[in-house]
């Protein structure tokens, strides 16, 4: 028998809505993430060349912004309710990603590419990033509704108020680039699309990975010490002299000794 990977999303997304505690953590977390999305477009936005992107630009960030305020206030709501204090409920966190120094394609949380590579990529390839990140927001929205409904429908009702602005965004990203095909520009378009999917695979690599590499590291470490360390630790143990006075021998002490007369 095979599990897909998206059977296994739902088994284990499912399990994690049905925490209280976890619930509120999650949607602080995809409100902080929504937040950060607000900030980097309209940061785009203002960048923007075109008047109809940036006036497509300046909506979405205004609809990532109530998306933020809406998951804020259903957090606070199910805390309020059920008390079940988050661990970390800090300030909403904005895009820290920079330009990497080996020039490598780096996403934010929201998976978008940084706002300040808007003009190295020009519109073309930041559209085709946008309609992608949406996209996969769709179908992440989706799954949620999926787990929340019937268990929790005020946050599935949040989450199907996010999604008609998905369609949205999916919607107006999507005429832009059929636009650009339209002019000539079909091969364009579809180089654009393949290395956005290749950054998004490799920053979704790279999280997996992260774990793994923290446990590899604290194995590697006990090996290490297991067998340079503690041997050594434990010979040091064993030459140890016992606890008390020792008697201390002089130098001349023996001669002194061979020069007495015998009893």
């Amino acid at each position: 028998m095979t599990i897909s990977i998206g059977g296994l999303r739902r088994l284990v997304g499912g399990a994690l809505w049905r925490n209280p505690r976890r619930r509120v953590q999650r949607l602080l977390s995809f409100a902080r993430t929504e937040a950060g999305g607000a900030a980097d477009i309209a940061a785009a936005a203002a960048d923007a060349d075109s008047p109809e992107l940036r006036q497509h630009l300046q909506r979405h960030a205004a609809d990532e912004r109530r998306h933020a305020a809406l998951l804020r206030g259903r957090a606070q709501q199910l805390f309020d309710v059920g008390n079940t204090a988050p661990t970390s409920a800090g300030a909403d966190l904005l895009p820290s990603s920079g330009i990497p120094a080996d020039a490598e394609l780096s996403l934010t949380d929201h998976g978008f590419l940084p706002s300040a590579r808007r003009r190295e990529l020009g519109e073309l390839r930041y559209v085709a990033m946008l309609y992608l990140a949406e996209c996969q927001a769709k179908a992440d929205f989706e799954l949620h509704v999926l787990h929340t409904a019937g268990r929790d429908e005020a946050t599935a009702a949040v989450f199907r108020s996010i999604l008609r602005d998905e369609e949205y965004h999916i919607a107006y990203t999507r005429a832009l680039l059929r636009g650009w095909e339209q002019q000539g520009r079909a091969r364009e378009v579809r180089a654009a699309l393949r290395e956005m999917r290749r950054a998004r695979r490799h920053a979704a690599l790279l999280r997996c990975l992260g774990p793994i590499n923290r446990t590899s590291g604290r194995i590697v470490l006990a090996v290490v010490y297991a067998t340079l360390f503690l041997p050594f630790g434990l010979l040091g143990r064993l030459g140890r002299h016992g606890r008390g006075w020792l008697a201390v021998r002089r130098a001349g002490d023996d001669a002194l000794a061979a020069l007495e007369p015998p009893a």
